[in-house]
């Protein structure tokens, strides 16, 4: 992944950008959104992101059609034999009394719709997004989340960004030339499958530890309420001391929602980026499909992953070479943990740590994220109090 996106800052970065800005296609300065480079390759990026979304989708739709019609009957098996005859016991769930009941969903999932309706409603108002735009986004949101789930446990990825640029397609043709709509309806079309699979991994953990389904359902809510409180204030406050976007926080994505909602809305592109879009759409189309429908242990799982290659498009070089230096860093250390013991320095120092297992490097990398986000709060503080730092 991170190799990919590597690719992509070489390719964007390092050959497209100066490409753009020299042939005079985009003449601002570099960091500049609408006139410069870095604008200017976003829309190769979103090129990259739908292809490959669609295409991925499409594929995973088929293979779960294709289940659906050839193995319904060994989903309905009580009892699954090995290849060594040996008959495996089933999964079970836990009893009823730990099970959330079907009333409290069905309440619940009506109170959700309701209340998201009326907040839509109350914040930009029924004129500027109709209620049926809203209560179509939250359809839409139900059938999107069944894909990112699917996708997140089959793969370990899900593909909210390629869900998103979905909706808004969806959105501009039901209410066209409305981007400021586009922009809420694709919003809450995307929170709904990425909130779906956030939660699907937290309750396949909490089965396989044997934890309380019902127990796992009231914590997510208690947290989802103080969450909205604390992610508030934590906006407030950081909209309050920063420009947001700005140069400490340029929300490239933020950036990428937008040019989609004015691309589906009739906006124009670039000069000379619509033959770049075209070129790598079709390419990385045909290297997900290439690498979706064959067998992953062979030279497939060399081919760039598209999403990962857009990233590092539309990411400055900055955030994605720290990622390339901690792919490789868990790289080596997982290489490390896999190899024989042996008597050098290195090995007796970091003996104690190897015994940990790749589990050592999640810790550390903990650390680092605790570390940044504890120093980023004192910084905020120096900052609104005009203190002098660097």
């Amino acid at each position: 992944t991170t190799l990919s996106m590597l690719l992509g800052c070489i390719i964007g970065w390092g050959i497209l950008s100066p490409i753009s800005y020299y042939a005079g296609w985009a003449p601002g300065p570099v960091s500049d959104w609408k006139t410069g480079s870095k604008g200017w390759i976003l829309w190769i990026s979103l090129g990259v992101m739908i292809a490959e979304s669609l295409v991925s989708m499409v594929i995973l739709l088929f293979k779960q059609l294709c289940v659906i019609l050839f193995k319904r009957s060994e989903a309905h098996l009580d009892e699954a034999v090995s290849d060594d005859g040996v008959v495996k016991e089933e999964e079970r769930d836990l009893g009823k009394e730990h099970q959330v009941p079907h009333s409290v969903t069905i309440v619940g999932l009506l109170a959700s719709v309701g209340l998201c309706l009326g907040m839509v409603a109350v914040v930009f108002g029924t004129e500027i997004i109709p209620i049926y735009m809203t209560l179509l986004s939250v359809i839409i949101a139900m059938f999107l989340s069944i894909l990112g789930v699917r996708a997140l446990g089959e793969s370990d990825l899900n593909p909210v960004s390629g869900i998103g640029k979905i909706s808004q397609i969806i959105f501009a043709a039901v209410m066209p030339h409305a981007i400021v709509p586009n922009l809420i309806a694709g919003g809450i079309a995307e929170a709904g499958a990425q909130q779906a699979g956030d939660l699907m991994q937290d309750l396949k953990t909490g089965h396989l530890i044997g934890a309380s389904p019902k127990a796992q359902f009231y914590g997510q809510l208690l947290g989802s309420l103080v969450s909205s409180f604390v992610s508030t204030g934590a906006y407030l406050l950081y909209s309050s001391v920063y420009r947001i976007p700005g140069t400490e926080f340029p929300a490239p994505t933020a950036q990428v929602w937008l040019d989609m909602s004015r691309l589906v809305n009739g906006h124009p592109l670039p000069p000379h980026v619509t033959e770049f879009v075209i070129g790598f759409s079709v390419l990385f189309g045909i290297l997900v499909l290439l690498k979706e429908t064959g067998p992953r242990n062979s030279w497939r799982k060399y081919i760039p992953q598209g999403i990962a290659f857009a990233i590092g498009i539309y990411n400055p070089p900055s955030f994605t070479l720290a990622r390339v230096i901690g792919g490789f860093v868990s790289y080596f250390w997982d290489q490390y943990c896999d190899s024989p013991p042996s008597d050098n320095a290195f090995d007796r120092w970091c003996k104690p740590y190897k015994s940990i297992g790749r589990v050592f490097i999640i810790i550390v990398a903990s650390g680092f994220v605790l570390g940044e986000g504890t120093f980023a709060i004192v910084n905020m503080i120096l900052h609104s109090l005009h203190v002098v730092h660097y």
